[in-house]
C-alpha cells in the first residue's frame, strides 16, 4: 500500500448564543488535556479538601463533578472564571444557569473522555478496595500471631505439636474463604501494574 499525505486543520471553535452573548467553545478535548482533567479528577475525589460537599462520604464525588465542570469551561470557552476586579465569579449560580450544558454539547468527545475517566476512577476505587481488605486482614493476623508468640513460652511440647496441627488446618481453611480470593486479586492487579 502506497502511503500519501493528507491535509488536515484544527477542528475550528464553535459559537454557542447565551442571550445577547456569544460564547466560544473548542469542539474536542484531546489526549494531553484528557490526562490532566482526569488527574485533577482523581485529586479531587479521592484526596477531598476539608469543605467536601458530604462530610460522611470518603471521596468527594461532588466536588470532583463541579470542579470539573469549572475546569472545562475555563479551558474550553472564552468565559472567565474571574470577575473585572479579580475575585471569583458564582461557580454555583454559573453551573445552574444552563451554560454547563450548552458548552457540553459542543464538545464531540464529551461522553468518551467520561467514559475513560471513570473507567479509571473505578479501577482506582478498586485498588484501594483490595488494599484496605488485604491490610486490614494482615493487620488483624499479625496482632494474633503476636499475642501467640507471646504465650508460646509456657505451652508444653504436646500444646505446641496441637498447636500445628490447628495451624495447618487454619492455613487449608483460609485457602479455601473468600479471604484467599483477595490474596488472588492483589497478586493479578500488582502483575498488571507491573505490565503496564
Amino acid at each position: 500500500m502506497k502511503k500519501k499525505f493528507i491535509s488536515f486543520s484544527k477542528k475550528e471553535n464553535v459559537i454557542v448564543k447565551w442571550g445577547e452573548e456569544e460564547i466560544e467553545v473548542i469542539p474536542y478535548i484531546d489526549a494531553v488535556v484528557e490526562s490532566t482533567l482526569i488527574e485533577e479528577y482523581i485529586e479531587n475525589y479521592f484526596n477531598p479538601k476539608d469543605n467536601k460537599l458530604i462530610k460522611s462520604m470518603s471521596w468527594d464525588f461532588l466536588g470532583s463533578e463541579a470542579g470539573q465542570k469549572m475546569s472545562i469551561i475555563d479551558r474550553f470557552t472564552n468565559i472567565s472564571l474571574k470577575k473585572e476586579d479579580g475575585s471569583d465569579i458564582d461557580y454555583i449560580a454559573l453551573l445552574a444557569s444552563g451554560i454547563w450544558e450548552l458548552v457540553v454539547e459542543k464538545i464531540e468527545n464529551y461522553d468518551k473522555f467520561r467514559s475513560d475517566l471513570f473507567y479509571v476512577i473505578e479501577s482506582m476505587e478498586d485498588e484501594v478496595f483490595i488494599s484496605k481488605s488485604i491490610g486490614a486482614t494482615i493487620d488483624s493476623f499479625a496482632k494474633k500471631i503476636g499475642e501467640f508468640l507471646d504465650k508460646l513460652n509456657s505451652f508444653s511440647p504436646e500444646e505446641v505439636k496441637s498447636l500445628g496441627e490447628q495451624g495447618t488446618k487454619l492455613l487449608k481453611d483460609i485457602e479455601n474463604s473468600p479471604v484467599s480470593g483477595l490474596f488472588k486479586e492483589a497478586k493479578r492487579v500488582s502483575k498488571s501494574q507491573k505490565v503496564q
